[in-house]
Protein backbone atom coordinates (compact mmCIF):
# COMPACT_ATOMS: atom_id res chain seq x y z
CA UNK A 1 0.00 0.00 0.00
CA UNK A 2 3.28 2.70 0.75
CA UNK A 3 4.12 1.25 -3.04
CA UNK A 4 0.19 2.35 -4.28
CA UNK A 5 1.12 5.94 -1.87
CA UNK A 6 4.12 6.52 -4.08
CA UNK A 7 2.90 5.20 -7.89
CA UNK A 8 -0.18 7.42 -6.91
CA UNK A 9 2.93 10.40 -5.74
CA UNK A 10 4.46 10.08 -9.12
CA UNK A 11 1.42 10.37 -11.28
CA UNK A 12 0.65 13.38 -9.66
CA UNK A 13 3.90 14.82 -10.43
CA UNK A 14 3.59 14.03 -13.60
CA UNK A 15 0.59 15.85 -14.57
CA UNK A 16 2.67 18.78 -12.60
CA UNK A 17 5.40 18.33 -14.67
CA UNK A 18 3.21 18.61 -17.84
CA UNK A 19 1.19 21.82 -16.29
CA UNK A 20 4.84 23.20 -15.09
CA UNK A 21 6.47 23.98 -18.71
CA UNK A 22 2.85 25.17 -20.03
CA UNK A 23 1.44 27.55 -17.94
CA UNK A 24 2.57 30.46 -16.48
CA UNK A 25 2.53 29.71 -13.02
CA UNK A 26 3.53 26.57 -13.65
CA UNK A 27 6.63 26.57 -11.42
CA UNK A 28 4.56 27.19 -8.55
CA UNK A 29 2.72 24.59 -9.31
CA UNK A 30 5.53 22.25 -8.48
CA UNK A 31 6.25 23.72 -5.62
CA UNK A 32 2.52 23.84 -4.18
CA UNK A 33 2.56 20.13 -5.63
CA UNK A 34 5.90 19.35 -3.33
CA UNK A 35 4.40 20.94 -0.18
CA UNK A 36 0.80 19.04 -0.46
CA UNK A 37 3.53 15.51 -0.86
CA UNK A 38 4.77 16.66 2.18
CA UNK A 39 1.99 16.51 4.24
CA UNK A 40 0.70 13.25 2.45
CA UNK A 41 3.87 11.73 3.96
CA UNK A 42 2.69 13.14 7.26
CA UNK A 43 -0.82 11.97 6.77
CA UNK A 44 0.24 8.69 5.56
CA UNK A 45 1.77 7.92 9.25
CA UNK A 46 -1.26 9.06 10.88
CA UNK A 47 -2.74 6.37 8.71
CA UNK A 48 -0.32 3.78 9.28
CA UNK A 49 -1.07 4.52 13.05
CA UNK A 50 -5.38 4.64 12.50
CA UNK A 51 -4.71 0.94 11.13
CA UNK A 52 -2.66 -0.59 13.40
CA UNK A 53 0.49 -0.86 11.80
CA UNK A 54 2.67 0.58 14.89
CA UNK A 55 1.43 1.81 18.46
CA UNK A 56 3.36 3.38 21.53
CA UNK A 57 2.77 0.81 24.11
CA UNK A 58 6.64 0.56 24.26
CA UNK A 59 6.26 -2.28 26.99
CA UNK A 60 4.63 -4.69 24.09
CA UNK A 61 6.25 -5.57 20.60
CA UNK A 62 3.33 -3.63 19.00
CA UNK A 63 5.75 -0.27 18.17
CA UNK A 64 8.17 -2.62 16.21
CA UNK A 65 6.73 -5.72 14.91
CA UNK A 66 5.10 -4.58 11.40
CA UNK A 67 7.77 -1.80 10.94
CA UNK A 68 10.56 -4.28 11.67
CA UNK A 69 9.14 -6.57 8.68
CA UNK A 70 8.80 -3.96 6.37
CA UNK A 71 11.90 -2.90 7.41
CA UNK A 72 13.54 -6.21 6.59
CA UNK A 73 11.10 -6.12 3.12
CA UNK A 74 13.16 -3.00 2.14
CA UNK A 75 17.00 -4.27 3.71
CA UNK A 76 16.04 -7.25 0.88
CA UNK A 77 14.84 -5.57 -1.71
CA UNK A 78 18.11 -2.77 -1.58
CA UNK A 79 20.50 -5.50 -1.34
CA UNK A 80 18.79 -7.24 -4.41
CA UNK A 81 19.01 -4.01 -6.71
CA UNK A 82 22.62 -3.83 -5.41
CA UNK A 83 23.60 -7.15 -6.77
CA UNK A 84 21.76 -6.64 -10.10
CA UNK A 85 22.62 -3.50 -10.79
CA UNK A 86 25.74 -3.53 -13.91
CA UNK A 87 27.21 -0.39 -12.52
CA UNK A 88 27.98 -1.22 -8.77
CA UNK A 89 31.15 -2.36 -7.67
CA UNK A 90 32.39 -5.67 -7.01
CA UNK A 91 32.48 -4.93 -3.17
CA UNK A 92 29.24 -3.56 -3.02
CA UNK A 93 27.66 -6.13 -4.72
CA UNK A 94 29.28 -8.41 -2.10
CA UNK A 95 28.54 -6.21 1.10
CA UNK A 96 24.43 -6.49 -0.92
CA UNK A 97 24.65 -10.21 -0.93
CA UNK A 98 26.49 -10.61 3.12
CA UNK A 99 22.98 -8.27 4.13
CA UNK A 100 20.84 -10.42 2.48
CA UNK A 101 22.26 -13.63 3.45
CA UNK A 102 22.11 -12.06 7.40
CA UNK A 103 18.57 -11.10 6.98
CA UNK A 104 17.48 -14.43 5.39
CA UNK A 105 19.45 -16.86 7.17
CA UNK A 106 19.57 -15.71 10.89
CA UNK A 107 16.37 -16.63 11.73
CA UNK A 108 16.46 -20.01 10.20
CA UNK A 109 15.79 -22.91 12.84
CA UNK A 110 14.45 -20.51 15.53
CA UNK A 111 11.31 -20.63 17.46
CA UNK A 112 10.97 -16.44 17.93
CA UNK A 113 10.31 -15.97 14.46
CA UNK A 114 11.67 -13.24 12.63
CA UNK A 115 13.13 -11.80 15.61
CA UNK A 116 16.55 -13.52 15.28
CA UNK A 117 16.95 -11.04 12.11
CA UNK A 118 15.47 -8.08 13.27
CA UNK A 119 18.43 -8.68 16.44
CA UNK A 120 21.02 -8.88 13.70
CA UNK A 121 20.25 -5.55 12.23
CA UNK A 122 24.07 -3.73 13.09
CA UNK A 123 24.96 -4.52 9.92
CA UNK A 124 21.95 -4.68 8.02
CA UNK A 125 19.81 -1.25 9.38
CA UNK A 126 23.39 1.19 8.53
CA UNK A 127 23.60 -0.55 5.04
CA UNK A 128 19.15 0.00 4.72
CA UNK A 129 20.01 3.77 6.02
CA UNK A 130 23.41 4.16 3.75
CA UNK A 131 21.66 3.18 0.53
CA UNK A 132 18.53 4.58 1.20
CA UNK A 133 20.22 7.81 1.52
CA UNK A 134 22.12 7.14 -1.55
CA UNK A 135 18.60 7.29 -3.54
CA UNK A 136 17.56 10.03 -2.16
CA UNK A 137 20.52 12.15 -2.73
CA UNK A 138 21.68 10.93 -6.48
CA UNK A 139 18.14 10.47 -7.53
CA UNK A 140 16.91 13.21 -10.04
CA UNK A 141 14.07 14.58 -11.81
CA UNK A 142 13.94 13.26 -15.83
CA UNK A 143 11.67 13.47 -18.74
CA UNK A 144 10.69 9.98 -20.54
CA UNK A 145 9.77 10.96 -23.87
CA UNK A 146 7.35 13.51 -22.86
CA UNK A 147 6.57 11.95 -19.29
CA UNK A 148 7.96 13.98 -16.67
CA UNK A 149 9.49 11.10 -13.89
CA UNK A 150 10.10 12.75 -10.44
CA UNK A 151 11.28 10.42 -7.54
CA UNK A 152 10.19 12.66 -5.07
CA UNK A 153 7.23 11.05 -4.29
CA UNK A 154 8.99 7.89 -3.37
CA UNK A 155 11.81 9.60 -1.82
CA UNK A 156 8.93 11.39 0.56
CA UNK A 157 7.48 7.86 1.41
CA UNK A 158 10.84 6.15 2.38
CA UNK A 159 11.75 8.89 4.03
CA UNK A 160 8.54 9.01 6.63
CA UNK A 161 9.30 5.76 6.84
CA UNK A 162 12.76 5.32 7.86
CA UNK A 163 12.17 8.47 10.26
CA UNK A 164 9.11 5.76 11.54
CA UNK A 165 11.93 3.27 12.04
CA UNK A 166 13.91 5.41 13.83
CA UNK A 167 11.99 6.81 15.76
CA UNK A 168 10.00 3.79 16.92
CA UNK A 169 13.24 1.14 17.17
CA UNK A 170 14.70 3.89 19.53
CA UNK A 171 11.90 4.13 21.91
CA UNK A 172 11.58 0.34 22.08
CA UNK A 173 15.20 0.47 22.87
CA UNK A 174 14.69 2.48 25.31
CA UNK A 175 11.46 1.64 27.59
CA UNK A 176 11.36 -1.61 26.71
CA UNK A 177 11.82 -4.36 29.62
CA UNK A 178 12.13 -7.90 28.77
CA UNK A 179 10.68 -10.77 30.58
CA UNK A 180 9.93 -14.25 29.96
CA UNK A 181 8.56 -13.87 26.66
CA UNK A 182 7.04 -10.26 26.93
CA UNK A 183 7.83 -6.61 28.02
CA UNK A 184 6.85 -5.36 31.44
CA UNK A 185 4.49 -2.55 32.51
CA UNK A 186 5.39 0.13 34.89
CA UNK A 187 9.11 -1.06 34.88
CA UNK A 188 10.17 1.92 36.86
CA UNK A 189 11.52 0.86 39.96
CA UNK A 190 15.64 -0.54 40.70
CA UNK A 191 17.37 -2.61 43.64
CA UNK A 192 19.61 0.26 45.35
CA UNK A 193 20.91 -2.80 47.87
CA UNK A 194 22.35 -5.05 45.35
CA UNK A 195 25.30 -5.20 42.85
CA UNK A 196 23.91 -7.07 40.06
CA UNK A 197 20.65 -5.53 39.82
CA UNK A 198 22.17 -2.48 39.86
CA UNK A 199 20.52 -0.28 36.87
CA UNK A 200 17.96 -2.81 35.73
CA UNK A 201 14.43 -1.76 36.01
CA UNK A 202 11.45 -3.53 37.23
CA UNK A 203 7.43 -3.03 38.40
CA UNK A 204 7.82 -1.39 41.75
CA UNK A 205 6.56 -4.77 43.40
CA UNK A 206 9.46 -6.58 42.56
CA UNK A 207 11.89 -4.17 43.35
CA UNK A 208 10.82 -3.94 46.97
CA UNK A 209 10.64 -7.70 47.28
CA UNK A 210 14.29 -7.87 45.90
CA UNK A 211 15.42 -5.55 47.82
CA UNK A 212 13.84 -7.10 50.73
CA UNK A 213 15.66 -10.68 49.93
CA UNK A 214 18.75 -8.52 49.47
CA UNK A 215 18.61 -7.06 52.51
CA UNK A 216 17.89 -10.58 54.43
CA UNK A 217 20.90 -12.27 52.62
CA UNK A 218 23.25 -8.88 53.93
CA UNK A 219 21.75 -9.51 57.52
CA UNK A 220 22.53 -13.62 57.29
CA UNK A 221 25.57 -13.44 55.51
CA UNK A 222 23.89 -15.76 52.70
CA UNK A 223 26.52 -14.17 49.43
CA UNK A 224 28.45 -16.38 48.44
CA UNK A 225 27.19 -19.34 50.73
CA UNK A 226 26.08 -22.42 48.41
CA UNK A 227 22.33 -22.85 47.50
CA UNK A 228 19.21 -25.41 46.29
CA UNK A 229 16.77 -23.91 44.62
CA UNK A 230 13.33 -25.26 44.01
CA UNK A 231 10.39 -23.57 41.92
CA UNK A 232 11.32 -21.14 38.42
CA UNK A 233 13.55 -19.19 40.89
CA UNK A 234 17.11 -20.26 39.26
CA UNK A 235 18.20 -16.48 38.69
CA UNK A 236 18.44 -15.91 42.38
CA UNK A 237 22.09 -18.09 42.53
CA UNK A 238 22.85 -15.36 40.27
CA UNK A 239 20.98 -11.99 42.22
CA UNK A 240 22.80 -13.62 45.52
CA UNK A 241 26.13 -14.72 43.75
CA UNK A 242 25.01 -18.11 45.64
CA UNK A 243 26.53 -20.84 43.32
CA UNK A 244 24.42 -23.72 43.51
CA UNK A 245 24.61 -27.01 45.27
CA UNK A 246 23.69 -29.01 42.47
CA UNK A 247 21.14 -28.18 39.14
CA UNK A 248 19.90 -24.97 39.85
CA UNK A 249 16.33 -25.36 38.33
CA UNK A 250 16.09 -28.98 39.67
CA UNK A 251 11.96 -28.50 39.16
CA UNK A 252 12.20 -28.98 35.49
CA UNK A 253 11.16 -31.89 33.85
CA UNK A 254 14.28 -32.55 32.29
CA UNK A 255 15.84 -32.91 35.33
CA UNK A 256 14.58 -36.13 36.50
CA UNK A 257 13.48 -37.59 40.10
CA UNK A 258 16.55 -40.35 40.14
CA UNK A 259 19.11 -37.54 39.44
CA UNK A 260 17.13 -35.28 42.54
CA UNK A 261 17.31 -37.96 44.75
CA UNK A 262 21.11 -38.58 43.93
CA UNK A 263 21.87 -35.16 44.25
CA UNK A 264 20.51 -35.10 47.58
CA UNK A 265 21.89 -37.85 48.78
CA UNK A 266 25.09 -36.72 47.56
CA UNK A 267 24.73 -33.15 49.61
CA UNK A 268 24.04 -35.29 52.57
CA UNK A 269 26.73 -37.14 52.68
CA UNK A 270 29.26 -34.39 52.19
CA UNK A 271 27.09 -32.40 55.28
CA UNK A 272 27.95 -35.78 57.47
CA UNK A 273 31.13 -35.46 56.49
CA UNK A 274 31.66 -31.62 56.86
CA UNK A 275 29.63 -30.39 59.94
CA UNK A 276 30.01 -26.39 58.73
CA UNK A 277 28.79 -27.48 55.32
CA UNK A 278 24.93 -26.90 55.38
CA UNK A 279 23.58 -24.97 51.88
CA UNK A 280 20.89 -22.75 51.95
CA UNK A 281 17.27 -23.82 50.75
CA UNK A 282 15.81 -21.49 48.32
CA UNK A 283 11.53 -22.65 47.20
CA UNK A 284 9.18 -20.80 45.20
CA UNK A 285 6.22 -19.66 47.71
CA UNK A 286 3.76 -21.80 45.62
CA UNK A 287 5.22 -24.86 47.05
CA UNK A 288 4.73 -23.55 50.62
CA UNK A 289 1.26 -21.90 49.80
CA UNK A 290 0.04 -26.00 48.90
CA UNK A 291 2.04 -27.25 51.73
CA UNK A 292 0.09 -25.29 53.79
CA UNK A 293 -3.41 -25.08 52.28
CA UNK A 294 -3.64 -27.61 50.15
CA UNK A 295 -5.09 -27.62 46.46
CA UNK A 296 -7.61 -25.11 47.42
CA UNK A 297 -5.14 -22.59 49.05
CA UNK A 298 -4.24 -22.53 44.82
CA UNK A 299 -7.01 -22.01 43.53
CA UNK A 300 -7.54 -18.82 45.48
CA UNK A 301 -4.43 -17.36 44.08
CA UNK A 302 -5.65 -17.51 40.78
CA UNK A 303 -3.73 -20.97 39.70
CA UNK A 304 -5.16 -23.16 36.70
CA UNK A 305 -5.77 -27.08 37.31
CA UNK A 306 -2.74 -27.93 35.32
CA UNK A 307 -0.36 -25.59 37.94
CA UNK A 308 -2.39 -26.88 40.27
CA UNK A 309 -1.51 -30.63 39.57
CA UNK A 310 1.65 -30.25 38.47
CA UNK A 311 2.34 -29.27 41.90
CA UNK A 312 0.45 -31.89 43.60
CA UNK A 313 1.82 -34.26 41.53
CA UNK A 314 5.77 -33.13 41.65
CA UNK A 315 7.78 -36.02 43.37
CA UNK A 316 10.98 -34.54 43.34
CA UNK A 317 9.38 -31.79 45.93
CA UNK A 318 8.49 -34.13 48.45
CA UNK A 319 12.00 -35.84 47.99
CA UNK A 320 13.50 -32.06 48.61
CA UNK A 321 10.81 -31.99 51.81
CA UNK A 322 12.01 -35.00 53.22
CA UNK A 323 15.49 -34.14 52.98
CA UNK A 324 14.57 -30.97 54.43
CA UNK A 325 13.05 -32.50 57.44
CA UNK A 326 15.62 -35.48 58.18
CA UNK A 327 18.52 -32.95 57.78
CA UNK A 328 16.70 -30.32 60.29
CA UNK A 329 15.61 -27.36 58.01
CA UNK A 330 13.30 -24.31 58.78
CA UNK A 331 11.80 -21.84 57.17
CA UNK A 332 13.44 -18.12 58.08
CA UNK A 333 12.21 -15.88 55.50
CA UNK A 334 9.17 -16.11 53.78
CA UNK A 335 7.32 -13.52 50.70
CA UNK A 336 4.73 -14.23 48.34
CA UNK A 337 7.68 -15.29 45.63
CA UNK A 338 10.36 -16.89 47.80
CA UNK A 339 10.82 -18.99 51.35
CA UNK A 340 14.39 -19.34 52.44
CA UNK A 341 14.88 -22.59 54.90
CA UNK A 342 18.11 -22.20 56.86
CA UNK A 343 19.25 -25.73 59.11
CA UNK A 344 19.71 -23.88 62.09
CA UNK A 345 16.42 -22.01 63.69
CA UNK A 346 18.07 -17.93 63.23
CA UNK A 347 14.62 -16.46 62.91
CA UNK A 348 10.87 -17.62 62.77
CA UNK A 349 8.46 -16.49 60.01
Amino acid sequence: RLGVIAAGGTALFAAAGFLKDRVRCGKKIMVCVKAFWILVCAGMLLWLYIRGFFSFLYYSYDPIWYPGVLFLMLTMFLALICIFTPSRGRDEKLLGMIVLLIVLLTSVGSNNGFFPSLNNLFLAAPYTIWQSFGFIKTTRERYVGKVFLSAFPAKGVLTAFLALCVFQFGMFGAVFVFAEATGVRGADSYVENNEILKGIRMPADKAQMMTQLSEYADEKGLWGQEVILYGNIPAISYYLQMPSAFNPWCSLDSYSLEKMELALKETAERMAEEPEYSPVIFVESDYITYQAGGENALEELGFGEYSIRKIAEDLKWERLVDFMEEQGYVPDYSDEKFTVFLKERTGSL
